[in-house]
């Protein structure tokens, strides 16, 4: 099944002057689309007397741009829901994770800081201090694959400090602690995506 970008299939319907005709489009994380976009994607399914199946969350991530529309479809025609957590195997996680999901965010906090996921520091020199032995913790046995990643990337230079560095060489990077984070083997988050295969239209 083909797959690419909302935007990279808009492009290319241009090209071709609109999907095949009797598609099945399918966009995952459509929650993270936004509406502009994900309008123009709906009238091209429209045009070409397909379907589409909207996959996601609504109380996901919003979208980059000025979103809502998922939601709102969903809102209005009502949705299938799968109420089963296949990704975490831990059942306590599972219903940490379903709190935050309901806006219980102190109670999520309070589960993360109980089971060592959660570090509060005194201020940002212990912040920091903490999060460079963190790291080098775990970057000596594979330096090269470890690395301390900013939230603002324009805040700090792209590269990871030597183990040498001082907490003053460290702190033309390192502004907030509270806006890094350290790299995991966990997948980024990516933008919506969509799969289109020609089907019969019903």
């Amino acid at each position: 099944m083909p797959c690419g970008t909302l935007h990279r299939l808009l492009a290319e319907a241009r090209q071709r002057g609109g999907l095949p005709r009797g598609c099945l489009l399918i966009v995952d994380e459509a929650g993270m689309a936004d509406t502009r976009t994900l309008t123009h994607v709906l009238f091209q399914v429209e045009h070409a007397e397909g379907k589409a199946l909207l996959v996601g969350d609504p109380a996901q991530l919003p979208a980059v741009g000025a979103g809502g529309l998922y939601a709102a479809i969903v809102e209005r025609n009502g949705a299938i829901e799968l109420h089963d957590n296949r990704r975490q195997r831990d059942e306590l996680e599972r219903r940490a994770l379903a709190l935050l999901r309901q806006g219980r965010s102190h109670d999520y906090l309070a589960h993360a800081a109980e089971h060592g996921k959660l570090s509060v520091a005194r201020d940002r020199v212990e912040a920091k201090a903490r999060l460079v032995a963190d790291w080098w913790q775990n970057a000596s046995g594979e330096l090269e694959g470890s690395a301390i990643l900013p939230t603002d990337a324009a805040t700090f230079p792209s590269s990871t400090p030597s183990p040498e560095s001082s907490l003053t060489e460290l702190d033309g990077w390192a502004a907030s602690a509270s806006a890094l984070t350290t790299a995991s083997s966990s997948p980024p988050a990516t933008a919506s995506s969509a799969h289109v295969m020609t089907a019969a239209s019903t």
